[in-house]
Parts: structure tokens; C-alpha cells; sequence
């Protein structure tokens, strides 16, 4: 990331994009076996909602209410 400097920025955007692709790519390839697909396509969602600001703010007190 320090090597980077600010274009770690436009590269940490530009996965969220790959990941879209990705996925499309496997929804083509894998047409017959829609739930595999909608697998990845769940834990991809799961991840991504991650990192919205207000559960990104919030997973700090979760992770600290469980720790205890």
C-alpha cells in the first residue's frame, strides 16, 4: 500500500469492478448450475455490503460485544 501511494485507492475501487465481471463470467460459464452461482454470488454481496459506511462503522462494536 505505501508503494502504491494514492493508487491504491483506484486499484482497491477498480476490484470491486472485477468482482462484477467475475461474476458475470461465471454466470455464463455455469448457466446449468444456477446455485453455485448464486453462492458466490451471496458471499460476494455479504462481502461488499461490508464495506457500506454504516455497517463498516459498525462491525468495531460488534466484534468488541462478542469478544467479551
Amino acid at each position: 500500500m505505501k508503494r502504491l501511494g494514492k493508487r491504491w485507492k483506484s486499484l482497491h475501487k477498480f476490484s470491486y469492478a472485477i468482482l462484477g465481471l467475475v461474476l458475470l463470467h461465471f454466470f455464463w460459464v455455469v448457466r446449468a448450475d444456477m446455485q453455485e452461482w448464486a453462492m458466490y454470488a451471496a458471499i460476494a454481496a455479504l462481502i461488499m455490503v461490508t464495506r457500506l459506511p454504516p455497517v463498516a462503522r459498525s462491525l468495531p462494536k460488534l466484534r468488541y460485544r462478542f469478544s467479551r
